[in-house]
């Protein structure tokens, strides 16, 4: 019997044809030059140097807002909840305090005596409360970038809570007439608070705040003028002049640190 060549043939009939070599010697594939990286990482870099300060300063603003206003509200309650217990500030033995009085020795006392009893006992996990300043915690300068206040070196009820919030706890003086109109002179609770402690940049306008009482009122809010028919521009002026009344302008744009802010 005649045998047959199945060489030429692949199960089922089909012819097996041998695959084409690949001639990698005539790849399309192009490699990047030395040059051309250098270049891409130049541009990458030109770029981020454009976007990331301002990317930077808006996650600082929107960090800013966020502590202020936990802030805010701590100290707030804490006010509402002492004047529940004990009635208006008016006589909270504030009064005492005058510039004809305006001792060291008096100041202590009286600051000593209404917060130990009208603001500490309301502030929910102190971690240190003592007389001093915020030179006594380690501060070398609070910047201030409107208005040369020696805040650093001055004395208060100094206030650390759990979260590194700094409060400084002062009086301030008010005078509606002269200085035998008695019944026109009241005293305000002063209340700065650093909002992130000493991690800086204690900056007053940016992290460090100030607060007040009105002993006249009770009203707790931010310091700085709070008339009835005051407008913004008049609060962003205030600002630009005084950064300590800063804080009346974020509360006035609606809890934000808006682009024209002197965000020094």
């Amino acid at each position: 019997m005649k045998s047959i060549d199945m060489t030429g043939f692949q199960g089922g009939g089909a012819t097996r044809n041998k695959a084409p070599e690949c001639d990698l010697s005539q790849s399309d594939s192009h490699a990047f030059t030395l040059a051309e990286v250098l270049i891409t990482l130049g541009i990458i870099g030109i770029v981020a140097a454009m976007t990331l300060p301002s990317l930077i300063g808006k996650w600082q603003k929107k960090a800013t807002v966020t502590r202020l206003k936990r802030t805010y509200t701590v100290l707030a309650q804490a006010v509402q909840r002492s004047i529940a217990d004990y009635g208006d500030p008016s006589g909270w033995g504030t009064e005492g305090y005058y510039d004809s009085e305006a001792t060291p020795e008096n100041l202590q006392k009286i600051v000593e005596s209404f917060s130990s009893t009208y603001i500490v006992p309301y502030l929910a996990k102190v971690k240190k409360a003592e007389w001093g300043s915020f030179a006594d915690l380690g501060y070398k300068e609070i910047k201030d970038g409107s208005y040369a206040v020696p805040i650093v070196a001055r004395d208060g009820k100094m206030i650390i809570l759990n979260d590194g919030t700094v409060l400084q706890i002062r009086m301030s003086t008010h005078n509606l007439g002269t200085d035998e109109d008695r019944d026109d002179r009241y005293t305000s609770i002063i209340i700065y608070a650093d909002i992130n402690g000493l991690r800086g940049p204690n900056w007053v306008g940016k992290d460090i705040f100030m607060f007040m009482v009105d002993s006249k009122t009770g009203k707790f809010d931010f310091y700085g003028y709070h008339g009835y028919d005051i407008t913004r521009e008049q609060v962003y002026s205030t600002c630009k002049a005084n950064a300590v009344t800063c804080g009346r302008l974020i509360i006035m744009d609606g809890w934000e640190i808006k682009d024209d802010y002197p965000w020094w």
